[in-house]
C-alpha cells in the first residue's frame, strides 16, 4: 500500500501516522473522489473517479515534496496563494503563452489573446483552481501537517522565492 508522507512520519501497515494525522494513498484518493463528487455533480462518475485519480496522484506528489521540506517557518495567506498561483496560473496554458517567446510580426505589433482565448485560458484557469480547492479542503480534512505539506510542496515548484509579505505589494 502506497501512502502520504509527513515529517515524524510512523508506518504502521494501515498507514502512516504522524502525531494524530494518518492517511494511505488509499483514503487520499477516496476523499479526492468525493470531493470531486461534491464539486461537479454533473460529470458522470466514470469521468470524474477518473479525474479525481489523477488529481489525487498529483496531489499526494505535492504532499510528499512538502513533507520532504521540514516545517521551517508557517504558512501564510500569501504562501497559499503563492501556490495556487502558482499551480493553476503558471503552470496552465495561460502561463506557457505568457512565458513562451513571443517574437514581432511584420507590422511591429505583439500578439495578444482574441477574446476567445482570453476565454478558454480562463475557463482552464477556473478549473485548475476548482480542484486546488478540492485539494485544500482533502489537505485540511487529513490534518493541519498534511495541509501545510501540500502548501510547501506545491511552493517548492517554483514560487518558494515569491513575496510572502503582502505589505510589500501594491496592484
Amino acid at each position: 500500500m502506497l501512502a502520504g508522507r509527513c515529517p515524524d512520519e510512523v508506518d504502521t501497515g494501515e498507514g502512516i501516522m504522524v502525531e494524530s494525522d494518518a492517511y494511505s494513498i488509499d483514503e487520499l484518493e477516496t476523499r479526492v473522489v468525493d470531493g470531486f463528487k461534491r464539486a461537479y455533480p454533473g460529470i458522470e462518475e466514470e469521468k470524474i473517479v477518473h479525474m479525481a485519480r489523477n488529481f489525487a496522484q498529483v496531489l499526494s506528489g505535492i504532499i510528499s515534496i512538502g513533507s520532504s521540506l521540514g516545517e521551517d517557518n508557517e504558512i501564510n495567506q500569501m504562501d497559499v496563494a503563492n501556490a495556487l498561483v502558482r499551480s493553476c496560473v503558471w503552470e496552465s496554458s495561460l502561463g506557457e503563452w505568457l512565458f513562451a517567446e513571443k517574437g514581432e510580426d511584420a507590422s511591429g505589433s505583439i500578439p495578444v489573446l482574441t477574446s476567445e482565448e482570453a476565454q478558454a485560458y480562463a475557463a482552464e484557469i477556473s478549473a485548475r483552481v476548482a480542484d486546488w480547492l478540492v485539494g485544500i479542503e482533502v489537505a485540511k480534512s487529513l490534518g493541519e501537517r498534511v495541509f501545510k505539506s501540500f502548501i510547501r510542496g506545491a511552493l517548492a515548484l517554483g514560487a518558494l522565492d515569491w513575496e510572502r509579505n503582502r505589505a510589500k505589494i501594491r496592484y
